[in-house]
């Protein structure tokens, strides 16, 4: 019987260090609305291993899209469908009969002068048949994604960056992620709504 978004007793979250931003690059990406052009949807081919990962989304699932507020720069790299067994930790393989599913690649920069935290439990997902849906309860191994990649929630330093990868929760036959939302909570303020359209 496949798994289907059992919770597992593993964290599943990695609050290692941030990585600062490479040196050298130009300035922070363009300031986009809420409504950004579109990089890409779900490809049918699955994503089947880490290293696989970052060539579909550099060759096949077009531009990513920034959003910015006055705090963070959050940039979506891609939505693709990933191999499901490749990215769990080991006793969960064999136990998803062989499912993919949609994922959001991220990548976050701080750019306040205070630590933020980015939290997957924040990120939403809204279909193309408009119903609402929720990141996967299955538990990502950050080691089979590559350094500096949290498949959780994770802290992240002034002026440093992080790597974020949420798994989609298992969608109905014929559903593609068209919308993702991700609030960031403010002490302060009402929370700032990051909105990446697909289509």
């Amino acid at each position: 019987m496949a798994l289907d978004d059992t919770q597992d007793g593993i964290p599943g979250h990695s609050n290692g260090s941030t990585r600062h931003p490479d040196t050298g690059t130009s300035g922070p990406p363009a300031r986009a609305s809420g409504r950004s052009t579109p990089a890409s949807t779900g490809r049918e081919t699955a994503v089947a291993s880490a290293d696989r990962l970052s060539g579909q989304i550099d060759s096949e699932f077009g531009q990513p899209m920034t959003v910015s507020t006055d705090s963070l720069s959050a940039t979506l790299l891609g939505v693709p469908q990933v191999a499901v067994d490749e990215f769990v930790y080991r006793h969960q393989q064999g136990q998803t009969d062989g499912d993919t599913r949609q994922s959001a690649l991220f990548d976050i920069e701080n750019t306040s002068d205070r630590p933020l935290r980015w939290d997957h439990n924040k990120t939403s997902f809204i279909g193309t048949d408009g119903y609402t849906y929720r990141g996967a309860h299955l538990s990502l191994d950050p080691a089979r994604l590559g350094p500096g990649c949290h498949t959780r929630s994770v802290d992240i330093e002034p002026g440093c960056r992080a790597r974020v990868m949420t798994l989609v929760e298992r969608l109905p036959e014929g559903v593609e992620v068209a919308r993702i939302v991700h609030s960031i909570p403010s002490r302060h303020h009402p929370d700032r709504r990051l909105t990446f359209d697909l289509q």
